[in-house]
Order: structure tokens, then C-alpha cells, then sequence
């Protein structure tokens, strides 16, 4: 097994190479995330939330069976799927939104793929648990107009 945090990719050119990769190793967007509105309830976001969380779950989890270093953050992940699951309890809603797990094991072929999904996986996941940070503050917030 690999150390997570010995791979880095070159900086250099290598963008139009990883976008081929992102679609050759079938690693799947989270879901968007907005702001509460009229239009995009509390049960959206959670839902939304809740199926980005799965989705990096198992792409680490395929990850971590050839690299060592992700059992914090899968842990990590499955506390903030708790919790979310908590908050959908307290709304009485269930996850509606559909998910279907990548396969993203059977496309890992060798060291080269695996320090590509291992960075687009690691930095897809920062962004979209920004995304998060941002969407709890406008939770914490957010106050619907009144009905006039």
C-alpha cells in the first residue's frame, strides 16, 4: 500500500489530461449546492448534502484499499453523514435524491490512475466540503419571507 500523502501530481500542463481522467475513471459531481430559498428548501440541501457525502465515502473507499492515510477522513465523512441523517429525522424527510455508487475500484489499473482519482477525489471533496461550510451558515441564517 501507497501513503496518500506521497503522491503529487506534476503542476504542469496536465489539465486537459486530468479532465479526460475525471471521465475515464467515472468520478461522478456531488450535487450543487445553493443558498435557501423558496425553491431550495432545507430538505434539498440535506439531501444533496447527503448524497455527496455517499458518493466520496465510496470514492475514498475504493481509494483506501491501495493507499493508507484515509481512515480519519472516511471517518470524518460518515460523522457528517450521521449528522446530517439526524437533521433529515428531525424534518421527517427521507433522502430522496438518487444515488448510485461509482465503480471507481475496477478502473484503477496502476499508480498513475491511482494518484489521479487520489487527487481529483481529495481535492473535489475540499471544495464540496466548502460548499457544505457555506450552506450550514446560510442554514444558520436563513429566515423565509413572510407570506403576504
Amino acid at each position: 500500500m501507497q501513503d496518500s500523502q506521497d503522491l503529487a501530481l506534476e503542476p504542469s500542463s496536465q489539465g486537459l489530461m486530468l479532465q479526460r481522467m475525471v471521465s475515464s475513471l467515472g468520478i461522478s459531481t456531488p450535487p450543487a449546492l445553493m443558498p435557501l430559498s423558496a425553491h431550495f428548501t432545507l430538505e434539498n440541501s440535506l439531501n444533496r448534502m447527503s448524497v455527496g457525502i455517499k458518493l466520496h465515502q465510496d470514492l475514498l473507499g475504493a481509494l483506501a484499499t491501495q493507499l493508507v492515510g484515509l481512515d480519519d477522513l472516511r471517518a470524518d465523512l460518515r460523522d457528517l453523514l450521521t449528522q446530517i441523517t439526524k437533521m433529515q429525522e428531525l424534518g421527517r424527510w427521507s433522502s430522496d435524491e438518487s444515488y448510485q455508487s461509482p465503480d471507481l475500484a475496477a478502473r484503477l489499473h496502476g499508480d498513475y490512475e491511482l494518484q489521479v482519482a487520489n487527487h481529483l477525489t481529495l481535492t473535489q471533496l475540499r471544495a464540496f466540503c466548502q460548499d457544505i461550510v457555506r450552506s450550514m451558515r446560510n442554514i444558520s441564517t436563513y429566515r423565509p419571507r413572510e407570506q403576504r
